[in-house]
């Protein structure tokens, strides 16, 4: 059963992070999207994204995962329209077959995922876009993981997380017939991986040339001493420039990226 905070809280929190020096905020949870439902009154996720865009002084404020399912009209004017709002969301999809997302019982399918994606990067060409995505369902052929790689080559990615199936006990899946053997899921995932790292890839090289705010990490890269930033769009950036930087927000240039990583230069406000 879901349990939401109360938005008052919520707020208090976020007005409190960001007086001591916390310029970008997460919102999180199980259900996320489910936000205010068993609340009284009702309230949604929509109505508390809207309230917490306007606590001064909050540069970013960033969701985790959501649900499909719950991007109502509410939330994607919102989330498309405010600048505070990070350019980044995580929306799971899981498969690219509608009969493995309904094996899975997931409340959508193909052609919703496709639209609302479609939707979201219409209004912002730049997303940062990730999504969850199981290979190897018991019962998916190799059609079916074919038209998820299809899926992801046609959608507008930045980075997937992949997950080979594994039995749980007492789970539904694990009594289903057409279990995958362990060698094609592995290679399954290889494939898709590989397809996810291309796509970020690209996604990172059209960021070259670009001029963004960057939240900068406490922590400097291990490989090059150099600071990190973490761009609204959810890449990390490395850059030359002092420790003073470190939990500010400050603009950054890319000027390169390749698969080991995105690289840039700090630009004067």
């Amino acid at each position: 059963m879901s349990r939401s905070l109360d938005p008052n809280a919520v707020l208090d929190q976020a007005r409190g992070l960001v007086e001591m020096g916390h310029p970008e905020i997460v919102l999180t949870g199980v259900d996320l999207g489910h936000y205010g439902a068993d609340l009284v009154p009702r309230t949604s996720l929509a109505a508390l994204v809207r309230a917490l865009v306007e606590v001064p002084g909050l540069r970013w404020l960033r969701l985790s995962s959501v649900l499909p399912a719950y991007f109502t009209p509410a939330l994607i004017e919102v989330v498309t329209s405010s600048p505070v709002v990070a350019p980044h969301l995580h929306v799971p999809l899981q498969s690219g077959s509608d009969r493995v997302l309904r094996q899975m019982r997931r409340p959508y399918n193909v052609a919703f995922y496709r639209a609302l994606i479609e939707r979201l990067a219409d209004a912002l060409p730049r997303l940062g876009l990730g999504a969850d995505v199981i290979v190897g369902f018991p019962g998916e052929s190799d059609d079916e993981f074919a038209a998820t790689m299809l899926l992801v080559e046609e959608l507008p990615f930045s980075y997937l997380h992949v997950f080979g199936y594994s039995d749980r006990k007492d789970t539904a899946a694990a009594g289903l017939a057409g279990h995958v053997p362990a060698v094609t899921i592995a290679r399954r995932r290889r494939a898709l991986r590989a397809l996810a790292d291309a796509k970020s890839l690209a996604f990172r090289q059209r960021m070259v040339g670009a001029i963004d705010d960057v939240l900068v990490l406490e922590q400097r890269d291990r490989a090059t001493g150099d600071l990190v930033g973490l761009t609204g769009h959810y890449v990390e950036v490395v850059f030359e420039g002092p420790d003073a930087l470190m939990r500010t927000t400050t603009r950054v240039r890319v000027t390169a990226a390749d698969a080991a990583a995105t690289r840039g230069e700090v630009r004067a406000r």
